[in-house]
């Protein structure tokens, strides 16, 4: 289902290729317990894709997951992130601590989007009307 929002949404094709391909692709596979992909293509005989059995029903990440793959780098990582939020480090588990950094110039001259499926953040609150 986000594939296919992903196609109606954007100019991003996605299509089915059969096993032997060696082009680049995106090789979706389930994980036991993890839902990850690269930012943007590492490789061009193709790229890893996982998606954990719990993940799966998770719409939103999914989508997030895709934008990774397409090249899109999270919205709180813009080089104009401290004028729009602000990340406290106490607050954010060890693990992802260092998941936060600042990227020059790639904001591209678009406006912060809080709404952005590229954002961490509690989803839900985009879903109510302005």
């Amino acid at each position: 289902m986000a594939v296919l929002e992903w196609k109606q949404a954007t100019c991003i094709n996605f299509m089915e290729v059969s096993k032997g391909y060696s082009g680049p692709h995106l090789k979706i596979q389930r994980h036991s317990d993890d839902c990850r992909s690269f930012i943007g293509m590492v490789s061009t005989t193709g790229q890893d894709f996982y998606i954990s059995k719990d993940c799966e029903s998770q719409h939103g990440e999914l989508l997030h997951l895709l934008g990774y793959a397409v090249g899109f780098w999270p919205e709180e990582t813009r080089s104009d992130r401290n004028y729009y939020v602000q990340i406290n480090d106490d607050n954010v588990l060890t693990p992802v601590v260092d998941n936060f950094p600042i990227i020059s110039d790639n904001n591209y001259s678009v406006p912060f989007d809080y709404c952005s499926i590229m954002f961490h953040h509690e989803r839900s609150i985009c879903l109510m009307p302005y």
